[in-house]
């Protein structure tokens, strides 16, 4: 979802982002009958910590009630395991219930210390959940379904491994095991040792001591509460290489996985370190293994923070540029905050996927109507008159078409290396991957109204209609997703995708451009990703028939004008350029250093 925030899920989703997105789930289970009030304003001792945490109403939340109706009505049932994406989570040393997340609030039994497990079932293709037609079990016992697509519950504390099975009524059958990751200890935040409550000042950077045995597992998230509308979770603020001592930038509280506020005063710091596995599984869409440890400790938020509003209106927390030039370009380019997007200077070696040329309404009409009328005597007579004009671009023979776009593609990879220090893999050789075979294609087309053009017959993995996006639509694991697939099996750190559309001007016959890019990167972990380094939008007149016939007699030079293209290519290059300044002194580089 690129790129669409997740706290938008929360908001409109509730407790629904357990078990639909990749990017904020976490294993709840059981579900929980919980009718208790208490007073807003009482305090209660947080278990085995001296600080103290206000213990909040568990009134009626709206916003939670519709993440229940949303995951019933986005939850079907199904006995085909080819159309699911399989996701085993084993978490170990579960944090505080008093935390009082979505997941403690919305699941049942929830106890500090224990550990859990549990299996979800996704949609790999369209937008949703599963209940299986079958039975599910775990170490030889049956589960039931909690929600949302997801069996599971509690399970014995420092166990080792689980196997969950899952048989359908048809006969599909499959098994994963999850094994326990080497723990992770908090020995003191901001030298506060563990189990006091430290101060955590959002306006200075954050130092956190740990403890990280030696394994195979090497990276950790860092996460504090948020809350936003009623629904409290635990909101990341980066996933790092595991080490003894972290200083994290104070940058990064800008850079945040939902964006959103952290709760101030008495809060909770949580750290968890991960284990992933991707498992091919024979009649399985995909599967993979989640195994983590956490540990936490309170802590006191303090210092300044930006509402979420500010931040997206401002452009505070992630890098941006937004311009009208004097000849009627518009310049609009981007980059998701640091969770999300990695500095321009992070990848060593692109590949580009997708260079895509349309042009539509090549014929079109205007239909106009007149009504006069006039009397003789007492009769009234009414004439209407309707008039069709028709305009038509040039028909151009196919292999000019081809020259065109052979020579916009060699200017657009001249200018992304001038202005990324990377290696670049040929689209020719990206084709090549069995990977790529499975993207989404568009077919090489030249008609009287429209022309499309794939640069030697690419895939589109940029799409630019609501059709071309509902098409690519899926609730898979990250890992799963065919960008980042592509990625790993190309041995790359990120990848480039072109998309031009033109369509004709009724008064000159001008191609007026929408130059679409973006370069897709690896994920951050196990919830996020693609990545993005750079989504970019340049819009702008062409030049008329009339205009460009005066200046060459060569079809091909007459369509690169037509097009402007070349001034798309300069307007490229400034758009990356002015890109890379503003994400100068926004944290960028200091968070991914980390990594």
């Amino acid at each position: 979802m690129n790129r669409f925030k997740l706290f938008t899920i929360y908001l409109a989703l509730g407790a629904l982002v357990l078990s639909f997105d990749a990017d904020a789930q976490k294993l709840p289970f059981g579900k929980k009958n919980d009718d208790t009030t208490t007073n807003d304003d009482e305090e209660t001792g947080l278990s085995k910590f001296g600080g103290k945490m206000k213990s909040k109403v568990k009134n009626f939340n709206p916003m939670k009630a519709v993440g229940k109706l949303a995951g019933n009505l986005l939850t079907s049932t199904t006995d085909d395991l080819s159309t699911l994406s399989l996701q085993v989570q084993f978490m170990q040393n579960l944090y505080p219930s008093e935390a009082e997340t979505v997941e403690t609030e919305y699941f049942g039994f929830w106890e500090a210390g224990t550990d859990m497990c549990g299996i979800n079932f996704l949609k790999k293709e369209g937008i949703g959940m599963s209940k299986i037609d079958g039975t599910v079990s775990m170490d030889g016992n049956v589960l039931e379904h909690v929600a949302n697509g997801f069996y599971g519950g509690p399970v014995a504390a420092n166990s080792k491994s689980h196997t969950l099975t899952v048989e359908t009524v048809t006969g599909d059958k499959a098994t994963l095991t999850a094994e326990a990751v080497e723990p992770i200890e908090i020995i003191s935040v901001n030298g506060v040792p563990r189990g006091e409550a430290a101060d955590v000042n959002l306006e200075k950077d954050l130092v956190l001591e740990l403890k990280h045995p030696q394994g195979g597992t090497e990276d950790f998230y860092v996460s504090i509460l948020s809350k936003v509308m009623g629904v409290r979770t635990f909101n990341d603020i980066g996933f790092f290489k595991s080490v003894d001592k972290i200083v994290i930038p104070k940058e990064a509280f800008d850079h945040s996985v939902y964006n959103m506020k952290f709760e101030e005063g008495s809060n909770y710091i949580l750290v968890q370190r991960i284990s992933e596995k991707v498992v091919d599984l024979p009649g399985v869409g995909a599967s993979q293994v989640i195994s983590g440890a956490l540990d936490w400790s309170p802590i006191t938020i303090s210092g300044k923070q930006t509402s979420l509003v500010s931040n997206s209106i401002k452009g505070k927390n992630y890098a941006r540029v937004s311009k009208n030039l004097d000849d009627g370009f518009h310049i609009e380019a981007n980059k998701p905050n640091a969770f999300y997007g990695p500095p321009l200077s992070e990848p060593k070696k692109l590949a580009i996927a997708s260079f895509v040329v349309r042009a539509t309404e090549l014929k079109q009409q205007q239909v106009t109507t007149r009504t006069s009328s006039s009397t003789v005597g007492n009769v009234k007579t009414t004439t209407t008159t309707t008039t069709t004009k028709t305009r038509q671009f040039p028909e151009v023979p196919e292999v000019f078409w081809d020259q065109l776009v052979n020579e916009f593609y060699a200017k657009f990879e001249k200018a992304l290396l001038t202005e990324l220090n990377v290696e670049l893999m040929p689209i020719e050789q990206t084709m090549k991957s069995p990977m790529y075979q499975n993207l989404f294609a568009v077919e090489d087309t030249v008609s009287e109204e429209i022309v499309v053009k794939p640069y030697k017959g690419c895939k589109l993995l940029l799409p630019t209609t609501f059709g071309e996006f509902w098409e690519n639509r899926s609730s898979t694991f990250p890992n799963d997703k065919p960008e980042v697939r592509l990625l790993k099996e190309l041995g790359v750190d990120g990848m480039v995708s072109v998309t031009v559309d033109c369509a004709m001007a009724w008064e000159d016959g001008a191609l007026s451009p929408r130059f679409s890019y973006r370069i897709d990167g690896p994920t951050n972990g196990y919830k996020v990703g693609p990545t993005t380094y750079a989504n970019g939008l340049i819009t702008g007149p062409g030049k008329g028939l009339k205009e460009t016939s005066k200046n060459t007699d060569y079809i091909v030079d007459q369509l690169n004008q037509v097009m402007n293209v070349d001034r798309l290519i300069e307007l490229f290059q400034q758009s990356l350029q002015e890109l890379k300044a503003d994400e100068q002194g926004k944290g960028y580089e200091k968070i991914w250093a980390l990594k």
